[in-house]
């Protein structure tokens, strides 16, 4: 429940790890949604369904994560300014500035044909998990078999529209 940049550290390895579990705590162990009328988070990464509901579930989670894909597959700053505390305008920038594999090669031009796959695969990823309906994001295990190359039924729209 609090996906954001500074909540990901790196060993010394550079394995990432994830911190700051402080508003997980609220969730029970068997829970799967909640709700809550104190909202905290960060702007730019709380899902809408949280920060106008106050609807707390895994998919609120994917809703960061998406977020942070995005960022760093583009390069490009999540600003979630106070009237855009979703980052909405965000998402929209990506989806006119990276919808196609020519908008991608024209902001990475030294990429081969395997690393222009990878960041259409995250970019389409990133865009599936930062749907504003939480029941059209992807699960964990779809994220993961995306990023694995897996063929994966809800990625399949999103990815048609990336392959112009």
């Amino acid at each position: 429940m609090n996906l954001v940049p500074s909540s990901i550290w790196l060993d010394d390895n550079w394995v990432p790890k994830i911190a700051d579990f402080g508003l997980s705590r609220l969730f029970g162990q068997e829970q799967t949604r909640m709700y809550t009328v104190n909202v905290k988070g960060y702007n730019g990464y709380m899902a809408p369904e949280y920060l106008y509901r106050g609807e707390i579930s895994t998919m609120s989670d994917i809703y960061s994560l998406g977020m942070l894909i995005l960022e760093i597959t583009t390069g490009e700053k999540n600003c979630g300014y106070s009237e855009d505390r979703s980052a909405r305008n965000f998402v929209s920038n990506v989806h006119q500035n990276w919808n196609t594999k020519e908008q991608i090669i024209h902001k990475y031009p030294s990429l081969d044909s395997n690393g222009l796959q990878q960041v259409n695969a995250c970019i389409v990823i990133g865009l599936k998990c930062v749907e504003a309906e939480r029941n059209k994001r992807p699960s964990i295990v779809d994220i993961v078999d995306k990023l694995n190359g897996k063929r994966v039924p809800i990625f399949d729209q999103a990815s048609t529209s990336q392959e112009r």
